[in-house]
């Protein structure tokens, strides 16, 4: 089991502990495709969410992907 504790067994805990694996944790795996809609640039980056990326070619920032593929880690 994978569970973030405070030590006092608390009702949030027992919920977790109950309810999150460590498969379900660390087997969300995503390629993301981006394109920068300053410069024209397109990438993919591999992330463990469906994160907003920076343009590699010109630092245009908060670009989110605009499809993502899940995949195996």
């Amino acid at each position: 089991m994978f569970y973030f504790t405070n030590g006092l067994g608390s009702q949030m805990e027992k919920t977790m502990k109950a309810t999150m694996t460590t498969a379900e944790v660390v087997n969300q795996w995503f390629v993301n495709h981006y394109t920068c809609p300053r410069c024209g640039a397109q990438w993919e980056d591999e992330w463990s969410s469906t994160v907003d990326d920076e343009c590699p070619e010109c630092q245009t920032r908060n670009i989110s992907p605009h499809h993502s593929e899940e995949v195996a880690p």
